[in-house]
């Protein structure tokens, strides 16, 4: 049995930013030269948490509004609704 979506959100998510270097608060994402850029962008190399959240999102369905939607129940049980 496969995980639920936003389980497979989250725990990508996690992985995008588990290592301190790729972790960048203040911005959703930046690229290799520190300028912020989307974090859905392939040029990203550090995201915060809710950058992290729509990348792992985007990877699971290319369209943007798609990828805000799934990025949002994935949060929906750890913050409310």
């Amino acid at each position: 049995m496969s995980k639920p979506i936003h389980m497979q959100i989250l725990d990508r998510a996690r992985a995008l930013i588990e290592d301190e270097r790729r972790w960048c608060p203040g911005h959703l994402a930046r690229d290799a030269h520190g300028y912020p850029v989307s974090p859905t962008d392939h040029e990203a190399e550090q995201r915060c948490a809710l950058g992290a959240l729509l990348a792992a999102a985007h990877e699971l369905s290319s369209d943007e509004m798609e990828a805000h939607r799934l990025a949002e129940t994935a949060l929906r049980p750890l913050v409310g609704a």
